[in-house]
């Protein structure tokens, strides 16, 4: 049975890979992404399953590690690429842009004030939007937006 490793020895690999990375960047600047932090990377797993090694675990067990975690992070990294996939092919055929544009046409500035509020349009979004913005604007009052912030904030609801 091995031992459990201190918290230091434990963190270990994560200052090695920081300070690695820091002096990566501090070397290389703007080109430190070309390729140089994926070689630190590796070097980083290198040295924590030397420390490893150290600590006495076996190396089949390293490797049984490394194998459970690429099994579980493929998924991930599968969903992603089928994600960037298909935006990349909508950026392409011109859907992402014309989605911009009529977005934008759609969006007024009485629209952007309360859109980050809420992001799902309820009906109480809609009567503000339409009846409430424009009785403020003429009538000039302010006391008109408080049934809708109170919904909002969820006081009317209990």
């Amino acid at each position: 049975m091995n031992k459990r490793p201190s918290l230091f020895y434990s963190l270990l690999p994560i200052i090695f890979l920081v300070s690695a990375l820091f002096v990566n960047v501090r070397i290389f600047g703007d080109s430190s992404l070309d390729g140089s932090n994926q070689l630190i990377l590796l070097l980083s797993a290198g040295f924590a399953a030397v420390l490893a090694k150290f600590q006495g675990i076996k190396t089949d067990d390293i490797w049984n590690g490394i194998q459970g975690t690429l099994q579980d992070s493929t998924k991930a990294v599968l969903i992603l690429l089928m994600v960037g996939a298909l935006t990349g092919s909508w950026m392409i055929s011109g859907i992402m842009p014309t989605l911009i544009v009529f977005g934008l046409k759609i969006l007024s500035p009485i629209i952007c004030v309360p859109a980050p509020i809420n992001p799902a349009v309820t009906i109480p979004d809609i009567i503000f939007l339409f009846y409430y913005i424009p009785q403020v604007l003429l009538r000039k009052n302010y006391f008109l937006l408080a049934p809708y912030f109170l919904y909002q904030w969820g006081w009317l609801l209990h």
